[in-house]
């Protein structure tokens, strides 16, 4: 049974798991230019302090995917599943959270060579937008925009 929930301090060690994995099965020999150790530091200074946290908890696996937004900003900073569990609808569920949170539409980062991830995006309703250099790790990125549909 999967539930959302806020994040709490003790999930720290298992959402970086998460992402560290999720990130790196992108595809094969890709690697992130920060250490787990830099990222925890990131992590903890400017997303916990700053975004809005969710983990997707499983009642037999635990923590199995988190997103994060930036409410002011209308982005969503992250949302990592881990790979074990993609293609289950845990990133819908993920998504549906960031619509409910930006009801009015918000944007989203991915990395341009993350084919799966854009596809995900494209296919629930989200435009590909300019292309950018993402400043944490690089790499060339697609910027992605969900907007409320009018009533």
């Amino acid at each position: 049974m999967l539930k959302l929930r806020a994040y709490g301090d003790d999930d720290a060690d298992v959402v970086l798991r998460v992402w560290w994995d999720s990130w790196h099965s992108i595809e094969s020999g890709i690697h992130h230019p920060l250490s787990i150790a830099d990222s925890r530091v990131r992590w903890n200074e400017q997303i916990v302090p700053e975004q809005s946290v969710v983990v997707v908890e499983d009642s037999k696996d635990g923590v199995v995917a988190f997103a994060a937004a930036d409410l002011l900003s209308c982005e969503l900073t992250q949302l990592f599943v881990a790979p074990a569990r993609k293609r289950c609808g845990i990133g819908r569920m993920l998504l549906r959270w960031a619509q409910d949170q930006m009801p009015l539409g918000f944007q989203l980062k991915t990395l341009a060579r993350n084919a799966a991830s854009r596809k995900f995006y494209e296919r629930h309703g989200f435009e590909e937008g300019r292309a950018l250099l993402n400043l944490i790790n690089g790499m060339d990125s697609v910027e992605y925009r969900w907007q409320a549909s009018p009533r």
